[in-house]
C-alpha cells in the first residue's frame, strides 16, 4: 500500500448531478463540474457565519454565466441555489468521506 503523504493544499474536481423540480411534477437532471479545496477541520470550525460552500467551493469551470454576470456572481448564484447547493455539499462530503468510512 502506498504511504500517505499529507498535502495541505489539496483540491479536486468532481462531476455533480443536480436535480431540479419541474412544472410536470418531476425533476430535470443536469450536470456541472465543480472544483473544491480540502480545508482543515479547525478552519471549518472557526468559519462562523460562512456556509461550507463559501469555504470549499473554488469554481464551477464549465458552467456558463448568463450575459452580464461575472464569474464571482455566478459562483455566488450557484452557492445560493437550493438544488445546486444540496448537490454540491453532498458531492463534497461524499468525495471526502466515502472511501474513508469503515464499512462493517
Amino acid at each position: 500500500m502506498k504511504q500517505f503523504v499529507l498535502n495541505t493544499q489539496r483540491t479536486f474536481t468532481k462531476d455533480v448531478t443536480v436535480h431540479t423540480p419541474n412544472d410536470q411534477g418531476g425533476h430535470d437532471e443536469g450536470q456541472l463540474k465543480a472544483k473544491f479545496k480540502i480545508v482543515p477541520n479547525n478552519e471549518l470550525r472557526q468559519a462562523e457565519g460562512k456556509s461550507l460552500l463559501d469555504i470549499v467551493l473554488v469554481d464551477v469551470p464549465d458552467l456558463l454565466a448568463p450575459e452580464g454576470m461575472s464569474r464571482d456572481e455566478l459562483l455566488r448564484a450557484v452557492k445560493d441555489d437550493p438544488c445546486a447547493s444540496v448537490a454540491l455539499v453532498s458531492a463534497y462530503n461524499e468525495a471526502v468521506a466515502a472511501k474513508n468510512l469503515k464499512r462493517s
